[in-house]
């Protein structure tokens, strides 16, 4: 491993005493020996990162990308370099790549990118191929180091199946996650039932299909015990029987996508099929509801609920179009015009104590877990393959410039 000097960054991190001031930091291997201001470099690298922040490194607990078996909609390699130089030292892997892991011995593909400048924690199957009818092996997954358990964007039908689920995982602390949508009422719809939807002529998903079994799988946890954590809340129904379970002490946490937070229906008036996304956007009133619910910690977490969908997917007519798009890229930007960009620093890091992980510290002597960004005014997405990115066209005023991590710099 290098040693570097990293010079004239500004820091921001609430509460610690060099917070808002431009310090400098010493690294050495993979741990932070010295921070001040104006150090003198020694044998170390000496990188000049001025005009730049620095704080913790940042976590995005669901990240859906395609390799193993989906390979030519995008490397595995290349995804994770690109998430470390937007800023991202930590991500929660979703089981969405083939085969589906739903044994221990599948996630040991995953350890030959151990010694990238970022953390893969991937999610194992909640259920056998992800058929919703038998459990995964989710103790053999626990051993090869699986973070939670969910059957990537499908809801589990089979409630006896969820409530051995809640039930096997208890002894090893093991969280259950669920993406809340019944499938029968949600049919063949593509956006969220409502006026859009009657205008446009498009079949609408009901906001009861989230909302109903959020409610079921409330009640199960409160007969058995255990962890579930709620992923892509965006009903108003969900959100106060979410809160309320927290009141009740029960241990339920919840995630949101950055899309269902930046953007409302209103983007499906010109049929474009980036704003189609599972769960779909909604209203604005119910927009600014789940914004205020990650500020207020009944939602948890906010995810980029990446989605490495190809153009061949994407350009077609908005019902046969595949839901979901890419985010990763522009996920940061996108939270901090919402936030600013201290709260949303500070929304980034619940994660590690969500998933039982060291939270990052920028001390001496503590392992070095950073992510850099900087002003740049009126930054305009622009990307190659627009019609797969969200955010294409969009606007930003701070960016995501690197992260440094594993005892690797990345810079973009």
């Amino acid at each position: 491993m290098k040693d570097y000097l990293l010079k004239a960054l500004t820091l921001i991190s609430k509460g610690h005493p060099f917070h808002n001031q431009l310090i400098d930091i010493r690294i050495k291997g993979d741990t932070i020996v010295e921070i001040g201001k104006n150090l003198s470099p020694k044998t170390e690298d000496l990188i000049d990162l001025k005009g730049q922040m620095v704080s913790g490194g940042w976590f995005d607990a669901e990240v859906a990308l395609s390799e193993p078996g989906y390979e030519a909609k995008g490397r595995l390699l290349d995804d994770l370099t690109s998430l470390s130089k937007n800023g991202f030292t930590h991500i929660g892997l979703l089981p969405n790549t083939l085969p589906l892991p739903d044994k221990g011995s599948v996630l040991s593909y995953f350890n030959q990118f151990k010694d990238l400048p970022i953390n893969v924690l991937p999610y194992g199957s909640l259920s056998l191929n992800g058929e919703g009818n038998e459990l995964a092996e989710l103790y053999d997954l626990d051993q090869s180091g699986a973070i939670a358990y969910v059957d990537y964007k499908k809801g589990i039908a089979n409630t006896g199946l969820m409530k051995l689920a809640l039930q096997y995982a208890q002894p090893f602390n093991g969280i259950v996650g669920v993406f809340p949508c019944d499938h029968y009422l949600k049919g063949k719809g593509v956006i969220r039932e409502g006026i859009i939807s009657t205008r446009l002529g498009l079949k609408g998903i009901p906001a009861i299909a989230e909302s109903i079994r959020v409610q079921r799988d409330l009640e199960l946890l409160r007969y058995t015990g255990g962890q579930i954590h709620f992923m892509g809340i965006t009903t108003l129904e969900s959100l106060k029987l979410i809160k309320e379970a927290k009141k009740e002490g029960l241990h339920v946490t919840a995630s949101v996508g950055i899309g269902n937070l930046y953007f409302n229906e209103d983007k499906l008036e010109d049929f474009d099929s980036r704003y189609k996304l599972n769960p779909p956007i909604a209203t604005e009133e119910t927009r600014v509801k789940l914004l205020e619910a990650l500020v207020d910690g009944t939602i948890d977490l906010v995810v980029s609920d990446h989605f490495n969908c190809s153009t061949e997917e994407k350009n077609l007519e908005f019902e046969l179009a595949e839901f979901g798009s890419k985010t990763k890229d522009y996920f940061f930007p996108a939270l901090c015009k919402l936030l600013g960009e201290q709260r949303t620093v500070e929304i980034l890091h619940r994660g590690y104590q969500l998933f039982r992980l060291s939270a990052p510290e920028i001390k001496e002597g503590a392992i070095a877990n950073l992510s850099f960004f900087s002003k740049k005014e009126n930054y305009i997405a622009k990307e190659t393959d627009p019609q797969t990115e969200l955010f294409e066209g969009e606007s930003f005023d701070i960016i995501a410039t690197g992260s440094f991590f594993n005892g690797k710099l990345s810079l973009s």
